[in-house]
């Protein structure tokens, strides 16, 4: 582990010092390669959507993540929890390349869940900030007990297969939905982490984004070390545009804007 050279607080414990790299995903579920963060303005700018994947931006040379947890949570969490995501994550990227992407079916995974889902969990403490750990006690312990088992009941984690070659992550925000029989407006309040193989959204209080997307919740109801086989029925996703909690492909953004590769501005301006 590098050596830290952030002050602040810890996203999981809330202690205050020093601050450790997080990956995110673990460093060994595919997060070694240098990445680059594209500054939000020239997000904003773009004249074309296809233009994200070349945008200059931050650049950090170890992977996805951040200076987020003090170095006894990055620890801990990465000897309980990290090589068993991995190994989640590596079966996901090998049901994607053998299917060419066209997963249709249930398939099976030989995992630990708890311990999966507990890592996840993480990644999303990290993503937000650390007033999230304030607003959710509940599952600051369901991290940091390993043997913990069950999520708050106001939370939810969903996952989806990301055929894409881009990633995304957002904190906590919420989105506005019209139900079309009814005319009501419904607020959906969600955080993402989309990198492959996996999309994930952690949904408070209220449905994920309107996507299919398979509910792994369940995954804390498992014992520590129950490891055990599940057929997993997960869904294909699609990251295109920045856009939190979208999962639509370039071909369907096309098609529903009339054919036009829309900048950001016009994309926004459209919805």
């Amino acid at each position: 582990m590098a050596k830290s050279s952030k002050i602040g607080h810890c996203h999981l414990c809330g202690s205050y010092g020093k601050l450790s790299f997080e990956h995110v995903p673990p460093e060994s579920a595919f997060n070694n390669q240098k990445v680059v963060t594209p500054d939000a303005k020239k997000v904003f700018e773009l004249t074309n959507l296809d233009d994200l994947r070349i945008l200059s931006g931050k650049q950090s040379q170890r992977g996805k993540g951040g200076y987020t947890l003090c170095e006894r949570c990055n620890n801990l969490t990465g000897h309980w929890y990290g090589s068993n995501y991995a190994a989640w994550a590596f079966q996901g990227a090998a049901y994607l390349v053998r299917s060419n992407g066209m997963l249709q079916l249930a398939y099976p995974y030989h995992l630990l869940p708890l311990r999966v889902i507990k890592q996840i969990v993480c990644m999303f403490f990290s993503i937000n900030s650390p007033r999230f750990r304030e607003a959710h006690p509940a599952l600051e312990r369901f991290v940091l007990n390993k043997e913990a088992k069950y999520l708050p009941p106001d939370i939810q984690i969903y996952a989806g297969y990301l055929l894409s070659d881009r990633s995304r992550a957002a904190g906590i925000t919420g989105s506005l939905q019209l139900d079309e029989s009814s005319g009501v407006s419904h607020l959906r309040t969600y955080s993402e982490i989309s990198f492959r193989p996996f999309s994930y959204i952690l949904s408070i209080k209220s449905p994920p984004p309107e996507h299919p997307l398979l509910d792994i919740s369940f995954f804390a109801q498992y014992g520590y070390d129950d490891f055990t086989t599940l057929q997993l029925p997960i869904p294909v996703l699609s990251v295109y545009t920045p856009f939190p909690g979208d999962f639509r492909s370039r071909e369907a953004v096309l098609r529903e804007s009339g054919g036009r590769n829309l900048s950001l501005k016009k994309h926004l301006q459209s919805d």
